[in-house]
């Protein structure tokens, strides 16, 4: 029968755990029930071992060819690296601090690192975000009596995670769970007083939002 050698393989299991009880009897007469429960154990994992060799050896006798794929990791680097100057300006186009703030609301720096692992119908996502420190003005809320300094708010950098992994089935459809800033990282609070009365908790300005972490499920088919 072609069902034979995969029923026979559970016998395999028992075959090994009486040799484990046996052997914890020849050794002491069994009066150590922990050395047996180790032996047992190890007897479990022998088993797996034997019934895998079992079903391949009746696998390519049957005329199948087993073969396991090497997981593939792809590794992903970006950076940018980005300096704003405005020049020329006309007079009464743009005040200094609208200058102030297309020069240095944008990061300088931003990087993307990421990790993806596949294997099989499996395929995992790990991906690092980082971006670098910004600043901004008051704006339309500047204080004309204060100086340029005190209407100017700067914000440090932050990494967020993201991580997400995929399974293809049926061949033409994949389930994915992914999260996007898995740790809920936030920006720093917003320093502009006015802002702050008007209800904005973190800076408006944050090149990566105030939501924080985003949790999600999707189901895609590609025929």
């Amino acid at each position: 029968s072609k069902f034979a050698a995969a029923a026979f393989a559970p016998v395999l299991l028992n075959l090994c755990m009486i040799g484990a009880l046996l052997t914890a009897i020849w050794m002491d007469g069994g009066a150590d029930p922990e050395r047996a429960a180790y032996l047992l154990a190890f007897s479990v994992s022998l088993a797996g071992l034997v019934q895998m060799l079992w079903l391949i050896y009746w696998a390519r006798k049957a005329g199948f060819k087993l073969a396991i794929r090497r997981p593939k990791l792809t590794t992903d680097v970006r950076h940018n690296h980005n300096k704003q100057e405005i020049s020329n300006v006309k007079t009464n186009a743009i005040d200094s601090y609208r200058v102030y703030d297309l020069e240095n609301q944008v990061p300088q720096d931003r990087s993307v690192l990421s990790l993806n692992y596949d294997v099989s119908a499996f395929s995992t996502l790990l991906r690092a975000n980082y971006y670098g420190n910004w600043q901004s003005s008051s704006g339309l809320f500047v204080d004309p009596d204060s100086s340029f300094s005190q209407n100017t708010h700067h914000y440090n950098d932050a990494v967020l995670i993201d991580l997400e992994a995929s399974y293809t089935f049926a061949e033409h459809y994949t389930v994915t769970l992914g999260g996007q800033n898995i740790f809920d990282e936030y920006p720093d609070d917003e320093s502009d007083g006015t802002l702050d009365f008007l209800g904005a908790s973190y800076a408006v300005t944050s090149p990566f939002g105030f939501n924080g972490a985003f949790w999600y499920a999707r189901l895609s088919a590609s025929f």
